[in-house]
């Protein structure tokens, strides 16, 4: 096992790590309104630039390409509960949006496992998606 914080790029992470940054950023994006749907376009032309574990989880960072931007331009939030095996707890993910576009999605442990790199995810459950702020006055 390696020391934390330690970075990887998507070249070096495992098919199952970037699936799970995938499946995860798509949920917490899933929502009802016009700027979830911007965000999902986003997603769909975006690529993970950097992946940084720190053992209790990780950041995965994200680059578009997309001119279209949502507002309010700074959000955090939403929730997908995660059961992955060898983990004594779930596991939480939410999403960050800065200057309106998807910028990335953080996945962080609630036991004292440290998160694998190549998890085998049990279940997704739990979904919360990234509630829209209101907007700044």
């Amino acid at each position: 096992m390696s020391d934390y914080p330690r970075d990887l790029t998507p070249e070096s992470a495992s098919p199952r790590l970037l699936a799970l940054i995938e499946e995860l950023t798509r949920r917490l994006l899933d929502g009802p309104t016009p700027a979830h749907r911007t965000l999902l376009q986003q997603l769909a032309h975006a690529r993970v630039r950097e992946i940084s574990l720190t053992g209790a989880g990780l950041f995965a960072e994200f680059a578009t390409a997309s001119p279209d931007r949502v507002s309010p331009a700074e959000w955090i939030g939403g929730e997908v509960e995660i059961l992955v095996e060898g983990l004594d707890a779930s596991a939480g993910s939410l999403v960050k949006v800065s200057d309106g576009r998807l910028d990335s999605l953080e996945i962080y442990t609630h036991g004292i496992a440290l998160w694998p790199d190549d998890p085998h995810v049990i279940s997704l459950r739990t979904v919360a998606y990234v509630p829209v702020p209101p907007a700044a006055t």
